[in-house]
């Protein structure tokens, strides 16, 4: 008799469009279902890992974010199932640190905050519809910008009396994160 649960005995492409299709199902948020079963056992984990799949995780960006305007841009040279699967954990990870607003006042010039600056306003430029999606309904980048450029925010430079801001690359993207933000909140509305 063996000793595997029935859903470790399912076939590994069976496994895969069980998670594919509970966690398209929703079209903000990071890939919950993929997490939950990574958990289960070792079976699971080693047919459901980015490490062993990652084709399957190239399957939840593409069904996730968008796709065509990287493609344009890189060709499908580049963007192969290995970079897609590295980018989806990229980007997942950058929108719970932001949503989770995880920066705080003194830690403008950090390398993470720049970097998922940049991975922002990236997707902001790339959006044909499903990014909106991941930066203000799950990762509300919307809060995290307000936060960000308010009078007393990270922006200004807090050593003086004045409200000007402190001219950098973190404050160019957070301005343009911010627009692009109350762009897409206006429009909606």
């Amino acid at each position: 008799m063996s000793h595997y649960s029935m859903l470790e005995r399912l076939p590994g492409h069976i496994l895969e469009d069980i998670t594919l299709d509970a966690d398209l199902s929703f079209l903000a948020g990071p890939p919950t279902t993929l997490c939950s079963m990574l958990r289960v056992s070792r079976t699971l984990y080693e047919t459901l890992a980015r490490k062993y799949n990652p084709v399957l995780y190239a399957h939840i960006f593409r069904g996730k974010f968008d796709i065509e305007s990287p493609l344009r841009r890189l060709g499908r040279r580049v963007l192969d199932a290995s970079a897609l699967a590295d980018e989806v954990i990229r980007r997942f990870s950058c929108l719970q640190r932001v949503k989770r607003n995880v920066y705080s006042q003194d830690q403008t010039t950090d390398a993470t905050l720049t970097t998922d600056l940049w991975i922002i306003y990236l997707m902001f430029l790339e959006n044909d519809e499903k990014n909106i999606h991941q930066l203000i309904d799950y990762g509300q980048v919307h809060l995290f910008a307000q936060n960000f450029v308010r009078l007393g925010g990270r922006m200004h430079n807090h050593s003086d009396e004045s409200v000007w801001t402190v001219d950098s690359e973190v404050n160019s993207l957070a301005l343009w994160i911010f627009w692009f933000t109350e762009y897409c909140m206006w429009s909606a509305s």
